[in-house]
């Protein structure tokens, strides 16, 4: 009995340093014995969670519960497992029957406000956080997973307060804070100034908690060697970053530059296949720890790494505080300063990011001479057709977090000087029926009915959700953080009206009209932007015009020169390098 209970300390002592492989041969040890020990049964539970080995776990704790089933700490750990396997109703179940035996603590609303969020029950998922937090003001997740919810609704404000108020308590946690600053974007209020700052807070904070894996480089600094280019991104699948990084990954000069895939994907999909085959080489990083990573991308001898995420959820931003490549890009996937310095320079152009925002960046700005972006639309997808039913359509498919209340107000007034008018929304948000209700709440404060509106949620089939463009006259930009959808519109012959910002965030729908030459579509006040798209409205020729000739538009334009936008950004990656080695030689 002695013997078996100092090998159980040693596991537990194991475990929690971290040595899982060692702590997992002891508890072995100890269940060969025997097999009912419940505390090795418990931590081995422990481990196979954390080992993702999820089946395994499930049937570990529940073999634990027909001994002890009000145990809370097995309780949690099988809910926290059915939810990672997406048995939400089951996890639910488990989280209330710890609630039904009278144990009240803050996780356990957490816990619960979790799976109803998965559920689609939001505003009950809501109230469970804010129970938590009357209970412990101080639970900087309660913050956090109430100020994603709000976030989804659109309610930005709201959920900028929940960012802060969570990160006081814990003003280390870099996925809150880089959450903080995604939704900074969709802030009317903030300036660029202000914007900056926190950026920058971001970068020192986190840079400081890597510097321990920064190293010397190997890389030979021959300036006209074939360069090792490195991509770094969790939208390696079905996403708006796949369409526009296809093209690019395709029309790669392969004898100048070999390419390298750091793909942070929790589920690959036929979109990471596609991809995979345009690279070189693949890596699967999305188990693997920053100092894994960094290791990894120091081995494979990387020149240039590229980060396709930003401030964007599962970022690996920590991989480049690092510094793990002798120089660093970031491009695409964040219309902001990730707040690094260690990032040397970000990729853009001239209209999404004019002269004089240089100075609200870490990283040296470089502009492209055409348009930052290139698009590869879905095979497959139908072609434009006009739409059959009478009066104008409205509408707009990005994510609701970029639909904020300023957004509704002036929709709102387009359609009230558009007699007959709709307007179509189309988001994930709205898969939710109290986001739905919200969102037609908003709009009736505005004088909108709801038969004018259309909320709808998303599709299966992605030809379903392209199919939608059709019944679509006009599209309208969100503001201040334009929409990723804006392509898809135009490709499916949809005109977009987009309200040019002051910061990269508000221009990229600006960057894109002028890619196609459609600078009469750009506003550049709140007034320009009603005045255009009901001017537009009231054109039926130039609509139809439009629907019949936007998809060649878009062909013969930079939009789709997928071999121009790479060799644009093979000239960028061949200077820069060229300069690093004659740095790198001067110090030799």
């Amino acid at each position: 009995m002695a013997n078996t209970d100092k090998l159980l300390r040693d596991a537990e002592t194991l475990r929690m340093s971290g040595d899982i492989t060692r702590a997992e041969r002891v508890y072995r040890k100890v269940l060969r014995k025997n097999p009912a020990n419940c505390s090795a049964l418990e931590g081995m539970g422990t481990i196979l969670l954390v080992q993702r080995k999820l089946d395994k776990a499930i049937a570990t704790f529940q073999k634990l519960l027909r001994h002890d089933p009000r145990n809370v700490a097995v309780n949690c750990n099988l809910g926290i497992t059915l939810s990672l396997r997406g048995n939400w109703e089951d996890a639910l179940a488990t989280f209330e029957n710890i609630e039904n035996s009278s144990q009240e603590f803050t996780e356990i609303h957490n816990y619960i406000g979790t799976a109803l969020a998965a559920l689609g029950r939001v505003d009950e998922a809501m109230d469970r956080y804010r129970q938590a937090i009357s209970l412990n003001p101080g639970s900087a997740d309660s913050h956090k997973h109430l100020a994603h919810l709000l976030r989804g609704q659109g309610r930005v404000k709201e959920a900028i307060a929940e960012y802060r108020l969570g990160l006081r308590i814990r003003p280390g946690d870099a996925q809150m804070h880089s959450n903080l600053l995604l939704c900074l974007n969709c802030a009317e209020s903030m300036n660029a100034k202000e914007t900056f700052a926190e950026h920058k807070l971001w970068g020192t904070r986190q840079s400081q908690t890597v510097l321990a894996l920064r190293d010397e480089y190997q890389n030979t600094p021959d300036p006209d060697r074939r360069l090792r280019i490195g991509y770094i991104s969790s939208d390696f699948r079905w996403h708006s970053v796949a369409y526009f990084v296809h093209d690019l990954f395709e029309e790669t000069n392969k004898s100048e530059f070999e390419t390298y895939g750091y793909a942070n994907v929790k589920k690959p999909d036929s979109m990471s296949e596609n991809l995979r085959q345009r690279l070189s080489n693949w890596r699967d990083i999305t188990r693997m720890t920053t100092s894994e990573v960094v290791k990894l991308i120091r081995n494979d001898e990387i020149d240039v790494l590229v980060d396709l995420a930003g401030h964007t959820g599962d970022n690996r931003l920590l991989v480049f505080a690092a510094k793990p490549a002798p120089l660093q890009i970031t491009y695409l996937g964040y219309p902001n300063t990730t707040g690094l310095a260690a990032m040397d320079c970000r990729i853009t152009d001239d209209w999404a990011d004019p002269a004089g925002t240089d100075l609200y960046h870490t990283e040296t700005l470089i502009r492209l001479p055409r348009c930052f972006l290139c698009y590869h639309p879905p095979n497959g997808m139908p072609p434009p057709r006009p739409k059959t039913s009478s009066g104008v359509t409205f509408g707009s498919f990005n994510n609701a977090i970029k639909m904020t209340d300023d957004v509704v107000a002036l929709w709102s007034e387009i359609l009230r000087s558009t007699p007959g008018s709709q307007l179509t929304l189309k988001s994930r948000g709205f898969d939710h029926e109290a986001t739905r209700e919200r969102y037609e709440s908003l709009f009736s404060e505005h004088g909108i009915a709801s038969e004018q509106l259309r909320i709808l949620g998303r599709t299966s089939a992605m030809v379903d959700h392209f199919s939608m463009y059709n019944s679509i006259d006009i599209a309208l930009d969100t503001f201040p953080y334009n929409g990723t959808t804006t392509c898809d519109a135009l490709w499916m012959g949809v005109p977009v009206v987009t309200l040019a910002g002051q910061r990269h965030a508000g221009r990229v729908g600006a960057s894109i009209a002028n890619a196609l030459e459609l600078k009469d579509l750009i506003a550049n006040t709140k007034d320009e932007y009603v005045t255009i798209a009901t001017q537009l409205a009231a054109d039926k020729d130039r609509l139809r015009g439009l629907k019949c000739s936007l998809r060649e538009m878009m062909e013969n334009s930079p939009l789709r020169d997928g071999q121009g936008l790479a060799a644009a950004l093979e000239h960028v990656y061949r200077q820069i390098w060229r300069r690093w080695c004659a740095s790198a030689n001067l110090r030799v």
